[in-house]
């Protein structure tokens, strides 16, 4: 499940053999899960729901379908699909084995993500300004400034450990040329010991979906 036409076609060059338009805002329904399944056509199917809010459907639809074996995994984020996707091993025909290796190949993934906040709180002893530019994992808020950049280098900077190996950025549609350049010359300056790849993720909501590993 994911949403972006550059971020679909990160999990299809993946191997994902059926996306379904999804994410934040967008939550697919059982019908969309239940249609992906009949035109999967495999006796075992893995779903990647990418997102904690979509879990719970997922899991509703495999339950009413009998046509396959279902396994939802639980992936939280776009990076954690990403991460266990990355790393399918298929030597093994057992789906519960399969299960068990990709939950533990997601551990090694972090995901940051980069909005417009909508509303004045604090999250995790963050305090939010609305039309603040917020960046959080998950459900950790993270960082929260007024200007866009400032957040996602502080981001950045936050979920990047010494141990990470590479970072992709799914670029939203709402970055711009100039906000695209400052943060590839940020991350060369900053953190040049990481393999760096960027994407036109060109998905709505995220300006930056920061996937480190």
């Amino acid at each position: 499940v994911c949403a972006g036409e550059g971020i679909k076609d990160m999990f299809s060059d993946r191997g994902a053999d059926i996306i379904v338009d999804g994410g934040q805002s967008m939550n697919p329904s059982t019908e969309d899960f239940l249609r992906a399944f009949d035109e999967a056509h495999a006796r075992k199917i893995l779903v990647f729901p990418n997102n904690s809010n979509i879990i719970l459907t997922a899991k509703q639809a495999a339950e009413m379908y009998s046509d396959s074996i279902v396994k939802v995994i639980e992936s939280k984020s776009i990076g954690e699909g990403y991460s266990a996707l990355s790393m399918l091993d298929y030597s093994s025909d057992d789906a519960d084995v399969i299960e068990e290796l990709l939950k533990e190949d997601m551990k090694s993934s972090v995901t940051g993500m980069l909005t417009k906040a909508v509303r004045t709180t604090t999250v995790n002893g963050v305090n939010v300004n609305k039309g603040d530019y917020i960046g959080f994992t998950n459900k950790t808020m993270l960082v929260s400034t007024p200007e866009k950049m400032s957040s996602v280098y502080g981001l950045a900077d936050k979920i990047i450990k010494e141990e990470s190996e590479f970072l992709i950025v799914a670029y939203g549609k709402d970055a711009t040329v100039h906000e695209r350049e400052a943060f590839s010359t940020f991350i060369s300056n900053e953190h040049s010991n990481l393999e760096f790849y960027e994407i036109e993720g060109e998905q709505d909501v995220y300006d930056f979906i920061l996937i480190v590993e």
